[in-house]
């Protein structure tokens, strides 16, 4: 699937095909990394994807989710931000000097790395957007790629398609947690559309889309990673002062 920046401009999304061996060596390295872990504290054997789901259940949920924590500093991840065909897309949908942005809240300027567990519904993510959190350009954007396939079972991402047209910011109520925030009240589940991601794609939206996570009701861990996209060269952007806390000088709506 070709990237099309005619679906990007008109709904705010879009998927496209990527480089599919790149993504699997990353999931690979995670598992692998875990079992290795697992297995020089507590002397267990290399363990399976299926395995690690259920040690995840027992005593070693600690030791696995810090595992996890750690993925976001995997170089491959800053390698593919730096892809050739990731700079062009990010180019086409108008980011002229595109930079890849962190807050400081995330962690020690790590690539957010995402996981939920079957049925865990605690690593779930309310409907925001990113850039009542992430303070960047306004044309700055997330590319968002999954290590499996995703589907409406496993909690593909949802969104809003066009939420982001009007440029306007939401009222989200709770600037510190994306968790705490109000904006489902104003939604109803009908408005969301859960996109089906497959392993060797990214979706790419914009900060100003409306989205949420799925719930994972399958018996898989749903992997995924981030790597967010901030413009440099943004005229407005620069006037104010590419500061990372003010918001863009667009209409805040409450809702």
């Amino acid at each position: 699937m070709h990237f099309s920046q005619k679906k990007f401009n008109q709904d705010g999304y879009c998927v496209f095909d990527l480089n599919k061996n790149l993504v699997l060596n990353i999931k690979k390295k995670i598992l692998n990394l875990i079992s290795s872990v697992i297995s020089e504290k507590y002397n267990i054997k290399k363990i399976t994807e299926k395995q690690i789901i259920d040690l995840y259940n027992l005593k070693y949920k600690t030791d696995i989710i810090s595992v996890f924590d750690h993925v976001g500093f995997f170089p491959e991840l800053y390698s593919f931000a730096n892809q050739k065909q990731i700079i062009e897309i990010a180019n086409k949908v108008g980011l002229k000097f595109p930079v890849v942005g962190h807050s400081s809240k995330e962690g020690r300027g790590k690539v957010p790395f995402l996981y939920s567990f079957p049925n865990d519904q605690k690593r779930n993510f309310k409907e925001h957007q990113d850039i009542f959190y992430l303070r960047y350009s306004m044309n700055a954007v997330t590319l968002w790629v999954p290590l499996q396939n995703t589907t409406k079972k496993n909690g593909a991402l949802k969104v809003i398609p066009k939420s982001h047209k009007s440029y306007e910011i939401f009222n989200h109520s709770s600037v510190k947690s994306v968790k705490k925030n109000k904006l489902d009240k104003y939604f109803a589940e009908s408005d969301f559309k859960s996109i089906n991601v497959k392993l060797g794609q990214a979706l790419i939206f914009s900060s100003y889309l409306v989205h949420k996570s799925g719930s994972n009701n399958s018996n898989q861990i749903r992997m995924s990673f981030n790597v967010r996209f901030n413009d440099l060269l943004n005229k407005e952007y620069i006037k104010r002062g590419l500061s990372f806390d003010k918001l863009p000088d667009t209409k805040i709506k409450n809702l």
